[in-house]
């Protein structure tokens, strides 16, 4: 008896336990399902195999499933349910048969199909959002008809008014998509146009063409009559049917169709060859009417990809992509759906166009999205709508309780999202109110989804807690009071659930071990029964490897929820409990109350309690960006209210930058913070329409484009030999005929400009006829020359500086069709006659420039000595047309930089020492000295420039054709001495260098370094590196990257070594596009990127400086070219890798751009302006479809005022004072501070043909910026000083130059050289002199040492060796020099560079430019700047180039 009692209590208490259990049943399949729904407010389920054709219900939310009855095996191709009644659904077959339930799947009717569905352009099945509408749905089918051997096909759409309870109608055939315009229940359509449908179909026919019919019919159409889409509309089933109007007129092009909550999409492209297809949006919130949706000006350069985000209630949010980096950039609307605002920027997007981000299911305003900087992801949250951005709060403890090391704003919590799926329904939330899950990692940014650990927020994202460690699927249940979790990992044993918000967890065993694939219940978060769909490893079992797995928590038999359980949950931001201008509670069962709501609750959507407006219930603007600050700043000019702003002191009525966020419903209190406000007229726009421009097409491509100074006057070559000239800055054209009386029409070779006489240009013709300006343009005339110009590349003309009329003609003359050669001829008249100078000639120029103090009359004349089988190249000087002397015998080239004349020469046995010497006269010759690390193997050299009384100098050390580098050195003041000033510098095979200077700033220059020689030699990828000098190359440093880049964005760029860097003259696709302008202080526009190198160009963005490069600002994404004008006030900006229909301008420095549109979409190949940048036109000239434009844009109307110069008035003063040493550390700049005077940046007015004379000059003491290493030195690169190199000597003290009583630093005393010596360009007084060292007195007869060594120096110079045969480019601002190309490319020099320094010769140099006769030769006005010029006649850009004679 009491055995019997022990095994009953037993089995009471067995029971028990298994009431206080989930149960669990499983179903096997044969295959996964495709799609898994749920009927609302049902246990009714269905499972699609598309496998094998077949739907499977449940009507027990998954716990037995049986195939639905009358569906032949294997016809179920698609399985749709309606998306607003949800009794409906649909299973489409591949035919023309198929099958609707209207009672949740129990049963199903047979309906019919002219045709087969389509899947083309999206679902077949469209339907209407009305309840009174429901049984209103279109069908789009598939027609295709033989054609030979294919089939042709298309897209028909019909309509049925009873859910195909008949049969249906054609609505429109040949189509791409229609829909009902009232697509969603919150689009406003009137009750009169409930029945308009809205199709995108082919126009062949035009705009409103009748059809008898109203129907476009498919014997009408081909594919050879395909023009364009069209968006077409009708209230009448398209019985009749009209082409939608938009405000733009009739767009074409219509790409695609969509709608989101209160919002119709659609977009339109232009389909024009070689136009991009760049889109445009249009947007609709009643079916009826249009708006085209506005960015903010120049945030999207091409509109290529729209993705429409869901969520937001009363706003569309859109993001687009940027194209060149992969990321987008979502933007925001106003309650119109049409006006945007900048949101975010750097959104990750698959290559399909979906976009990581998932707005909370029932918390307005709340959403999640992973942004990609660089090539890391990050999440962010947002709680009003869109309108800012923080990171996740990251929980401070693990799932263990251990702390978690985590210091914001560095560190956060990040989250996978859609782009990784891996669960039916939202990625992080459900109908729970503020229940958030995500899988995801602490740290700087996301890591892959196997490393992660699982995470959850009960508060709408505010806060965070770590729930379990590695990936799980969740799914919520009973409205949020039942969380389930399923590790996402192979053969899963058990579930978790939690009943309190994840406080505590249990365990459900699964029947067998399964990777689960879903973890789903039904929709509305209502039920308790949940299904787990997974698989069983191939080896385990016989049967069915696929299983559903339900699980029933039912079984718990928790009470009823009584009214006391549930709470008011308030979502919260980071600023307090308003959101979107309203306090709202949802309702929600309370953490520790132990029962089941069992049903949706009525209440839990939201209750609204209005709040006070604060800032937080506002967004920035159209047109306005957030600073730093936090305030909404205008990013372009303001549009002025008529008669505004007539009196100096005016202000104007505009926009306060705000708006209220969409769907908002603050109370204001006072002045609402949108309510327009009084704005100084600086930031108004001048009244549209006043930029004018005009469009010319020439009849063929642009070859040259030459803009005379200081003049309206433009020059164009075609490619066909016309020339065009414009005698008003590019308005109006017309052809210039080239004409000589006897002879036929002559067509045009080059166009040359005379370097030194600004309204002087040339016109080379194919005849012997040089066309030729004295006036600017007004009036041409023409002279004959003694020969045809030279097809060698070398210049046709050189001109004197002083003497208009003299210059130098170098011909070609052959005597067999493969034997020419080059003859000078020399006319002192302008070209009435003509005197040969010498035959078969190299190169002859002359050698006086402004800077360089040779005689007026010499002349350098390189030319071939052809007494042996292999040619030579001899250097002779001219005195005009009599021989004066040989200066060397055997060169290689030579050129006039500065105050200093560079030869190559080459000399020893077989002529295989390659040397360089220097002169300041032409007379006298020094031996360049290079430090001992460049002594040896240096076979190439280009020569820079010498603007700065020093000569820049690139030695190549890497002579791979691969990846040529090299090193910068710098000369002293005579050019002899050279120290090392910047390392692994690049350059291309034709000795190119990247390196530029700065116009208008002295000292100041750019270059880019290979920062990973090493690799780049094997594999020929180079990763440059951007550094630029302040100090005329004595210190060389990183650019400072912006902080934020043109979005308002932070970068990035927290790691050391990550600067900005900038493509150079060898990356940018036109090299006539300067980075700074000499009248534009301080200025420089480049394209490049930050990061830890330079990013190929295409993928860069546009920045600018206003400091002389101290700091930068990214003005633009993506790569421009762009131009000065007004010296600064106006920056223009064109697409440089896309064709375009738009320039972008900046009225205030780059503080705001506005764009304009400027007609027909081209390329644009290069922008024209004056040389000085002085005036307020451009020209763009480009390329479309094959045809070549020009487009004249004026600004003149913009900026009508002059500016008012008035240094006592800050008030009336449009100027301002600049210094170029505001931003260093050091007040000065090579030994003084200089001020300048440039338009204020607010001032809308326009400076003319010259800004204020530059201000005043202050003398500075010697610093340490005033020094650089001495020659035989280096820096070293961990404690900055200059070192001396191993095995080498110093100079020795040049004692008689220190002791000429006439030396500038005279004191009585000389001083042993240290291991720095001033900079040649500094003019600082005083200080410290870190360049002397121990000081002696001077001898009484230093004097006429200096004279001694001068005559020594003559002597000695009478007798040096010369050079052999030269090479030389031309280029435009430096020279390079080759031994590779020397006798006709056969010889190769391979002797080292050898020798040492030669001190007696150095000082005779150092002591003879001390001499007054010589000083005051030298003491001639310096270039303000130097930089590539591309024009032959430019004497201190002169590229010598082997042509390669054949004469014998």
């Amino acid at each position: 008896m009491r055995l019997l009692s022990f095994f009953a209590w037993a089995g009471v208490v067995a029971l028990a336990r298994a009431a206080t259990a989930p149960s669990v049943s499983e179903t096997r399949f044969s295959y996964l399902p495709t799609k898994i729904s749920y009927f609302g407010g049902s246990g009714a389920v269905l499972w699609h195999d598309a496998e094998q054709g077949i739907v499977y219900r449940s009507g027990d939310a998954g716990k037995t499933w049986k195939a639905v009855d009358g569906i032949p095996k294997g016809q179920a191709f698609l399985l749709i349910q309606h998306p607003y009644d949800t009794r409906q659904a649909f299973i489409l077959s591949d035919g023309r048969e198929h099958w609707r339930t209207t009672n949740r799947g129990d049963s199903w009717q047979r309906f019919h199909t002219p045709t087969a569905p389509s899947v083309q352009s999206g679902g077949p099945l469209d339907f209407h959002a009305d309840p009174r509408h429901y049984d209103y749905i279109l069908f789009t089918g598939k027609q295709c008809s033989q054609r030979l051997w294919w089939n042709l096909c298309h897209d028909t759409v019909y309509y049925t008014t009873d859910a195909f309870a008949s049969d249906v109608h054609v609505l429109m055939d040949v189509v791409v998509r229609c829909s009902w315009a009232k697509a969603t229940p919150e689009i406003s359509v009137p009750e009169g146009a409930m029945k308009r449908t809205l199709c995108i179909g082919w126009d062949q026919a035009g705009a409103g063409a009748p059809r008898p019919s109203g129907r476009l019919g498919a014997r009408d159409w081909s594919p050879q009559a395909k023009t364009t889409t069209s968006l077409f509309e009708s209230d009448d089933l398209f019985e009749t049917r009209r082409l939608v109007r938009m405000p733009e007129g009739t767009a074409r092009a219509f790409m695609g169709f969509g709608s989101s909550r209160r919002f119709l999409i659609t977009a339109a492209s232009d389909p024009t060859p070689g136009h991009g297809g760049e889109l445009r949006l249009f947007v609709s919130t009643d079916g009826l009417s249009w708006a085209r949706a506005r960015f903010p000006h120049g945030e999207l350069t091409h509109e290529n990809a729209y993705t429409v985000l869901d969520g937001p209630r009363h706003a569309l949010l859109i993001d687009v992509l940027d194209a060149p980096s992969g990321v987008g950039t979502m933007f925001v609307s106003d309650a119109s759906g049409a006006n945007f605002s900048l949101s975010l920027h750097g959104t990750q997007r698959s290559a399909a166009g979906f976009v990581d981000y998932e707005h909370l299911a029932t918390i307005e305003g709340v959403a999640l999205v992973n942004m990609r900087t660089n090539t890391k992801t990050q999440t962010r949250i947002t709680h009003d709508e869109a309108s800012s951005w923080v990171p996740l709060k990251p929980p401070t403890h693990d799932v263990d309780g251990r702390a978690i090391p985590c210091d914001a704003p560095a560190c956060a919590l990040h989250l996978h999202g859609l782009l990784e799926l891996h669960n039916l329904g939202g990625v992080f939330s459900s109908t729970a109110p503020g229940v958030v899950m995500g899988v995801g990692s602490i740290g700087a940014a996301l890591r892959p989804y196997a490393e992660c650990d699982t995470f959850l927020s009960v508060d709408a994202g505010v806060t965070w807690r770590m729930v379990a460690r590695h990936p799980h699927k969740h799914a919520f249940a009973d409205q949020g009071g039942l969380l389930v979790m399923a590790p996402d990992a192979p053969l899963v044993h058990a579930l978790r659930y939690s009943t309190d918000f994840g406080s505590t967890w249990r365990d459900v065993r699964l029947p067998t071990p399964i990777t689960p694939h879903v973890l789903t219940t039904a929709p509305d978060g209502a039920s308790l029964q949940l299904l787990v769909v997974g698989s069983q490893a191939r080896d385990q079992t016989s049967a069915p490897r696929h299983m559903a797995v339900h699980v029933d928590f039912r079984t718990l038999r928790r009470r009823k929820c009584t009214q006391a359980d549930l709470e008011r949950f308030v979502p919260q931001t980071p600023l307090g409990h308003c959101l979107l201008g309203r306090r709202t509670w949802y309702l929600r069962r309370r953490q520790d109350a132990n029962c089941v709501v069992g049903e949706p609750l009525r209440d839990a959507l939201g209750h609204h309690e209005s709040c006070p407006c604060t800032d937080a219930d506002y967004e920035c603007d159209v047109g306005f960006l957030r600073a730093p600050s936090g305030a909404c700043e205008p990013t372009t000019l303001l549009p002025l209210p008529p008669n505004a702003c007539k009196r100096p002191g005016d202000t104007f009525l505009g926009p306060s930058g705000y708006r209220r966020i969409a769907g908002d419903t603050c109370q204001a209190q006072g002045r609402a913070k949108d309510a327009p406000v009084q704005r100084p007229c600086a930031q108004g726009a001048p009244a549209a329409g006043g930029l004018v421009h005009t469009r010319f097409a020439f009849p063929s491509a642009v070859a040259e484009v030459l803009h005379l100074d200081a003049s309206p006057r433009i020059l164009v070559r075609l490619t066909d030999g016309q020339v065009y000239q414009s005698a008003d800055d590019g308005s109006t054209w017309h052809e210039l005929r080239l004409f000589v009386p006897s002879f036929a029409e002559d067509r045009a070779l080059q166009l040359v400009r005379h370097p030194y006489e600004s309204q002087h240009a040339y016109i080379v013709s194919t005849h012997r006829t040089v066309y030729f300006t004295r006036d600017g343009g007004a009036s041409w005339g023409f002279f004959p020359v003694p020969g045809p110009a030279n097809a060698f590349g070398l210049a046709p003309v050189t001109f004197h500086p002083q003497h208009a009329d003299w210059f130098i003609w170098t011909s070609q003359m052959c005597v067999t069709p493969t034997q020419c050669r080059a003859d000078a001829w020399l006319s002192t008249t302008g070209g009435s006659s003509f005197h040969r100078i010498e035959a078969d000639v190299r190169r002859c120029a002359f050698l006086a420039t402004p800077s360089f103090a040779a005689p007026e009359q010499a002349i350098g004349c390189e030319s071939y000595e052809r007494t042996s089988a292999t040619p030579s190249l001899r250097l002779s000087v001219f005195n005009l047309l009599k021989p004066q002397r040989e200066l060397f015998p055997h060169v290689l080239g030579h050129t006039v930089a500065g105050a200093y004349l560079i030869v190559a020469t080459l000399s020893g046995d077989a002529l295989q020492r390659l040397r360089m010497q220097v002169s300041l006269d032409a007379r006298s010759f020094a031996e360049v000295e290079l430090p001992p690390s460049l002594q040896l193997e240096h076979r190439a050299y280009t020569l820079l420039d010498a603007a700065t009384r020093a000569v820049f100098l690139h030695v190549t050390t890497s002579t791979s054709s691969l990846a040529p580098w090299g090193d910068i050195v710098k000369s002293n003041g005579n050019g002899t001495y050279y120290a090392a000033s910047l390392a692994h510098v690049n350059r291309d095979a034709l000795g190119f260098v990247d390196f530029e200077r700065m116009l208008g700033l002295d000292g100041v220059a750019l270059a880019n370094i290979v920062a990973n020689p090493e690799d780049a030699a094997r594999t020929g990828i180079k990763q440059l590196q951007t550094r630029i000098t302040h100090t005329d190359g004595a210190h060389w440093a990183p650019l400072t990257p912006p902080k934020v880049d043109a979005h308002g964005a932070p970068y990035a760029c927290a790691d050391v070594g990550c600067n900005l860097h900038l493509h150079g003259l060898l990356e940018r696709p036109d090299v006539r596009v300067m980075r700074s302008s000499a009248t534009a202080t301080g200025f420089m526009l480049a394209t490049g990127n930050v990061g830890r190198h330079l990013a190929p160009y295409h993928a860069c963005d546009t920045f600018l400086t206003r400091d002389g490069g101290f700091s930068w600002t990214e003005v633009r994404k993506g790569a421009h070219k762009w131009a000065f004008g007004d010296h600064g006030s106006i920056l223009v900006l064109v697409d440089d890798v896309h064709v375009t229909d738009t320039l972008l301008y900046s009225l205030d420095q780059g503080l705001s751009w506005q764009s304009f549109r400027f007609g027909e979409r081209m390329r644009v190949l290069t922008i024209d302006t004056t040389p000085q940048a002085s005036r307020r036109q451009f020209v763009l000239f480009g390329e479309a479809t094959g045809k070549h434009s020009a487009v004249f844009v004026d600004f003149s109307q913009l900026l009508p005022r002059k500016c008012a110069f008035h240094p006592s008035n800050e008030t009336l003063n449009d100027f301002e004072r600049w210094s170029p040493s505001e931003q260093r550390t050091e007040s000065c700049l090579f030994g003084q501070q200089a001020w300048f005077w440039r338009r204020k940046r607010e001032r809308v007015c326009h400076v003319g043909e010259a800004p204020p004379a530059q201000d005043e000059h202050k003398k500075c003491t010697c610093s340490d910026a005033d020094f650089e290493c001495e020659f035989n030195h280096y820096r070293d690169a961990a404690t900055g000083r200059c070192v001396l190199y191993p095995n080498t000597s110093p100079l020795p003290a040049d004692v008689d130059a220190q002791c000429d009583a006439h030396a500038p630093d005279y004191d009585g005393y000389w001083y042993e050289r240290t291991s720095v010596r001033r900079v040649p360009f500094s003019s600082c007084e005083g200080g410290d002199r870190p360049d002397r060292g121990t000081r002696h007195r001077c001898p009484r007869s230093a004097h006429h040492g200096v004279l001694g060594s001068f005559f020594g120096l003559v002597a000695v110079g009478a007798v040096i060796a010369a050079a052999y045969a030269f090479w030389t480019k031309r280029t435009g601002g430096y020279i390079a020099l080759d031994t590779d190309d020397v006798h006709m490319h056969m010889i190769h020099i391979m002797d080292r560079f050898v020798g040492f320094v030669q001190v007696l010769w150095a000082n005779a140099v150092a002591l003879a430019v001390e001499l007054p006769l010589i000083r005051n030769l030298l003491q001639r006005r310096e270039r303000p700047f130097s930089n590539y010029h591309m024009l032959s006649s430019d004497e201190d850009a002169e590229i010598l180039r082997d042509y390669g004679s054949e004469w014998e």
